[in-house]
């Protein structure tokens, strides 16, 4: 059985999740029946907010051009070079000319439903395109949830026969060994505990500009920082602004490494996840790994991934975000301890529906 992956790095999670993927494949299979196209790097692609950015050597248009060829014509070839019986597209894309089955993984359809919100331009509109005639063309599809499968149903008519929901992979941040690249100097550090924590890319669906003013209206009573850890992603200058007006109560860390991440996990009294729109919500999977309080946006995954370990609002509501947050910062010792020990288990049964077995069964199920 040989298996194409492409594994390309994506922003955010997207690309932690093809990096684990990768590395416990390769442990599952027998060495030469995977082969993989755009290898995940060992640090994020996004750079921390203190790193100057070299300019781009090509201009826009010659990018996107190589970006096409790289999508239609080299993937393709690299999957014939290889001899693959499967491939597997972990940002669901599929070039045009392939003679193979393809599996596709379908994180979320927030980009083709909410395209405003997104990146502007032509690869944005291309990468929309592509991912609508991926999911029309794969033999079989992969949902991020249970809520995403939902989606895929009811936008793109998808039966059970060629949908199947597997959780996305993690890292086992507890014992991540990996840390942001030493030569760009050491990122801003976080306060000591307590501290709220919200692990995200800043881009409008994350939804972190009322976040902030949640956590600006417990600020007078509570006196407990907020801290972002995530990379800039686009259309946050509003949210920029925010952060350098609260003095110090909100820190935005930019992208930290996964040693240091867990760090911020163990160290949160609780961690907010407030998007408007999510297909997995990994800082909530994370945060009950490590038995921390969660503060969600009340949305369909989060219920999902979550139930009654959550403290949910709606996300529009700053001001119901806000009392939960209290609610939280006020929870005693006896009834954190309690929490974390069902965030635990349920971190568990999450574990178990990611496990490598679910695409080993896929991918023999195509390639026979």
């Amino acid at each position: 059985m040989r298996i194409a992956l492409d594994a390309r790095p994506d922003l955010g999670d997207i690309e932690r999740n093809a990096r684990a993927l990768v590395d416990r494949l390769e442990l599952a299979l027998p060495p030469g029946e995977l082969a993989v196209f755009g290898r995940p790097p060992q640090v994020s692609v996004v750079e921390p907010p203190h790193v100057k950015r070299r300019p781009p050597r090509l201009t826009p248009a010659l990018r996107n051009l190589r970006r096409l060829g790289q999508d239609q014509v080299t993937l393709a070839r690299f999957v014939r070079r290889h001899g693959a019986q499967v491939f597997h597209s972990t940002g669901c894309l599929i070039p045009a000319r392939l003679d193979v089955p393809a599996i596709v993984t379908v994180h979320d359809l927030w980009s083709l439903n909410h395209p405003e919100a997104g990146r502007a331009g032509w690869l944005a509109e291309y990468r929309r395109a592509a991912m609508v005639s991926a999911i029309r063309r794969a033999r079989h599809v992969v949902a991020a949830s249970e809520s995403t499968a939902a989606l895929l149903r009811f936008s793109f008519g998808l039966d059970d026969s060629r949908l199947s929901v597997i959780y996305p992979m993690m890292a086992d941040l507890d014992s991540a060994t990996l840390e942001p690249d030493s030569s760009a100097g050491p990122p801003p550090a976080p306060p000591a505990p307590p501290y709220f924590l919200a692990v995200d890319t800043l881009e409008p669906r994350k939804n972190l500009l009322r976040v902030v003013e949640a956590h600006a209206r417990t600020w007078p009573r509570l006196r407990i920082p907020l801290v972002l850890a995530g990379g800039y992603g686009w259309k946050q200058v509003h949210l920029l602004r925010r952060i350098e007006q609260s003095a110090g109560a909100v820190r935005w860390l930019g992208w930290v490494g996964e040693r240091r991440l867990a760090q911020l996990y163990r160290g949160a009294l609780a961690v907010i996840q407030f998007s408007l729109d999510e297909g997995f919500s990994y800082p909530a999977a994370e945060a009950l790994a490590f038995g921390r309080p969660l503060a969600l946006s009340d949305i369909p995954v989060h219920r999902e991934i979550a139930g009654e370990l959550g403290v949910y609002a709606a996300p529009d509501d700053a001001e119901a975000l806000a009392r939960r947050l209290e609610e939280l910062a006020d929870w005693d010792e006896a009834r954190r301890a309690s929490h974390a020990l069902k965030a635990r288990e349920r971190a568990l049964e999450i574990q178990r529906r990611a496990a490598v077995e679910h695409y080993l069964e896929l991918y023999r199920c195509l390639a026979g």
